[in-house]
């Protein structure tokens, strides 16, 4: 039987294995304790952007056994143009027999939030009502539409036939026909383009476009090399792209992308592999980096088997995405929230608001 008062305190690095067996068996999740040790290190012990003075998170403990358990993430970002601490919740997760408590770890992370931006970026709907009447105000995205970007007219038109239950044999020819005459995307000669696949090629040219361009929005993500190698190659079971675009040795603009699942909205229809795009960033000064940048992210999808891109409208990315002709609306807008801790300005000012879909422990 739960204890009636069953006591909350923050997680302590001797705690990761029985916080990995608890979430290893919740709701029957069945991985490993390995995948979340991995993932605890690379949360805590590999985060440059994790203060000593944040906690890692809460457990619920009863009778010396974890019954519940919420993470914290520290993240670099900035506010009205200054550096800010900020953290993000993740695996939120109760016993069924200590529901009831569930919420005295929300409280321990609303205490957590006086001292630090907090954003939750995958709440659940029930997690989104609690949290917006605790204060949380929703994070002001730029755009509001996600679509899905084929590398192949065939890819294209199967898509459509599956999202309508039918088959057919012809979009497989015209894929055949299309590989006949399929070339890589020009680049100017000037310009270049790659796919970096090394945390130590992520060096000071990011910390210097990051320098250049970080006051062009004043409350975003802090894009440092620093943040650039963690978020990509410090876990490797969240496999991300990078792809720069460069003018001799000047970091131009940047993406990161992951694999992502997407189905057509029928139940018939097969699962299609897309790359996401998380994060984008550029130089407003050199605008033909974007398109350089994504044309070459949607030719390597399909060299990785990928159908092609999905992506929410950034801004920067709006006149590219309307020069593609193999596009499809889908369903989908980001739902984050965020809150201020009260040192911090509740008025935004003149500074702009810049959030993709990397923001809190998306993709973390």
């Amino acid at each position: 039987m739960p204890s009636p008062t069953p006591t909350i305190r923050p997680v302590q690095p001797d705690d990761y294995e029985a916080i990995a067996f608890h979430l290893g068996n919740y709701r029957a999740q069945q991985r490993k304790n390995e995948y979340w040790l991995n993932r605890f290190v690379f949360w805590w012990e590999l985060n440059p952007f994790h203060p000593h003075s944040l906690n890692r998170g809460w457990i619920l403990e009863d009778g010396g056994l974890i019954r519940g358990f919420l993470g914290c993430i520290g993240l670099p970002y900035q506010w009205n143009y200054q550096p800010c601490p900020a953290m993000t919740p993740t695996a939120w997760s109760v016993d069924p027999n200590y529901r009831h408590h569930a919420l005295k770890l929300f409280a321990a992370q609303l205490e957590e939030a006086k001292k630090a931006l907090l954003l939750d970026t995958t709440p659940t709907h029930p997690v989104r009502q609690i949290a917006m009447r605790c204060g949380f105000t929703p994070i002001p995205y730029d755009y509001d539409q996600h679509v899905l970007i084929f590398h192949d007219y065939a890819g294209f038109q199967e898509w459509h036939l599956r999202s309508k239950g039918r088959d057919s044999w012809w979009p497989a020819r015209i894929r055949r026909i299309e590989n006949l005459f399929r070339c890589p995307p020009p680049s100017p000669s000037t310009h270049h383009v790659r796919q970096i696949t090394d945390s130590q090629d992520v060096g000071d040219a990011f910390d210097k476009l990051w320098e250049r361009t970080r006051r062009v929005q004043g409350e975003t993500r802090m894009r440092s090399a620093s943040w650039v190698r963690w978020y990509c190659f410090g876990f490797a079971d969240q496999p991300k792209s990078l792809f720069a675009c460069y003018l001799g040795k000047q970091l131009l603009a940047y993406a990161i992308f992951r694999p992502a699942i997407k189905r057509a909205e029928t139940k018939e229809a097969l699962p299609v592999l897309f790359s996401e795009c998380l994060d984008f960033w550029h130089d407003p000064d050199y605008p033909k980096s974007i398109d350089l940048l994504m044309n070459h992210a949607l030719h390597q999808s399909r060299l990785d088997k990928q159908s092609g891109l999905a992506t929410f409208v950034y801004p920067p990315l709006k006149a590219w995405v309307e020069r593609q002709n193999r596009i499809i609306p889908t369903a989908g807008t980001p739902a984050g929230l965020f809150l201020q801790p009260p040192h911090l300005d509740s008025v935004h000012g003149t500074a702009k608001p810049y959030f993709l879909l990397a923001e809190g422990d998306v993709g973390l």
